[in-house]
């Protein structure tokens, strides 16, 4: 398959073969906006310029989410952080990524009751295989830290990217944790989108943890 975009590579380390969603979905949905973020910065649609991003070529990318979150950011036609942008396009953000990798037959989707009572719905790879665009994937990761090579633009951002969603350990699981964390939250700081996730998470994080800590207290 040709043409697969970074929100997808994103979703499909999230999905175990069976079609079982790794870690907090909160965070996927994070990590997915923040990879149509890069993705259209890779394509030269956007920058940061003046820590607001900016659509410096409104020309379409023939990606369909790609192109989905370049129309959000047009029409929103107001000059935000980031940040913002990794929060506003969570919206809806993670039922158009499956539903790409559906129609692509990247992924297959299934429907049934856990324990027999409580709907599911699972995303598994066809065949009970892990996706080639996947294994590429992880190959690249592994080669970002191992290797000696300079990392290309792409592969670098999927590992700031894993990285700030705090998914290292799950793609990697065969590195020491340690070597692929600070490796790849070296790359992170170069990532702007990567920073913007982390940031949120981190936020998110705080405010929970805050929440809970105020609860307790009044208990």
């Amino acid at each position: 398959m040709t043409n697969v975009s970074l929100a997808e590579v994103i979703a499909l380390l999230a999905h175990d073969v069976d079609g079982v969603a790794r870690g907090t979905g909160t965070h996927l949905d994070y990590g997915l906006s923040g990879a149509q973020l890069m993705d259209l910065a890779l394509a030269g649609r956007i920058d940061v310029v003046g820590n607001r991003v900016a659509v410096i070529n409104p020309a379409a990318t023939g990606h369909p989410l790609t192109d989905a979150a370049l129309r959000q950011i047009r029409q929103d036609g107001r000059a935000r952080e980031p940040r913002d942008w990794v929060v506003r396009l969570t919206r809806g953000v993670r039922a158009m990524v499956l539903d790409r990798l559906v129609e692509t037959g990247m992924l297959r989707r299934d429907t049934d009751r856990l324990l027999k009572i409580f709907p599911r719905t699972r995303y598994p790879a066809p065949g009970g295989l892990e996706s080639p665009v996947e294994t590429q994937a992880r190959r690249r990761m592994r080669d970002a830290v191992t290797g000696s090579e300079p990392v290309d633009p792409s592969t670098a951002v999927l590992c700031a990217l894993v990285g700030a969603m705090g998914w290292a350990w799950r793609v990697l699981p065969d590195l020491p944790r340690r070597e692929v964390d600070t490796r790849f939250d070296e790359i992170r700081r170069s990532v702007w989108a990567a920073d913007a996730v982390r940031m949120v998470i981190d936020d998110a994080r705080a405010a929970s943890t805050a929440g809970t800590a105020a609860a307790a207290a009044t208990a």
